[in-house]
């Protein structure tokens, strides 16, 4: 009768576990996080930092928006201003291109008014 109850606490706590560690990919290859069925994904390229802004699965224009990145990699916090590139995608210039682990905070307000914000850890 011992057995069950030894049991039993390793196998809740392999159900609790997650079944995959890696965060979902978008369509251009980068990282993904969500808010109020908004998308945001991340793509960063060399010093390149571009955001793609989906409503759902559909385009989200960027006209009129403005946003920002706050990075936090290898001890050093940077900021980078975003600007706003037909027709659903937010741009910016890292000073270096950051690491594994890296962790990013993206916050914006599109043209019509509408806050956004997501979190971000790179692989």
């Amino acid at each position: 009768m011992n057995f069950p109850r030894r049991i039993l606490p390793a196998a809740l706590l392999l159900a609790a576990a997650p079944v995959s560690a890696q965060p979902a990919r978008g369509p251009n290859g980068g990282v993904l996080a969500s808010e109020h069925g908004h998308v945001y994904e991340l793509v960063i390229s060399g010093t390149t930092a571009t955001m793609f802004l989906m409503d759902g699965s559909q385009p989200m224009s960027s006209r009129g928006a403005q946003g920002r990145l706050m990075v936090q990699s290898g001890g050093q916090t940077s900021h980078v201003t975003l600007r706003a590139v037909a027709p659903n995608r937010l741009e910016g210039t890292l000073a270096a291109a950051p690491g594994a682990g890296a962790r990013v905070v993206f916050t914006a307000q599109l043209g019509d008014g509408h806050r956004l914000q997501g979190r971000f850890v790179l692989e």
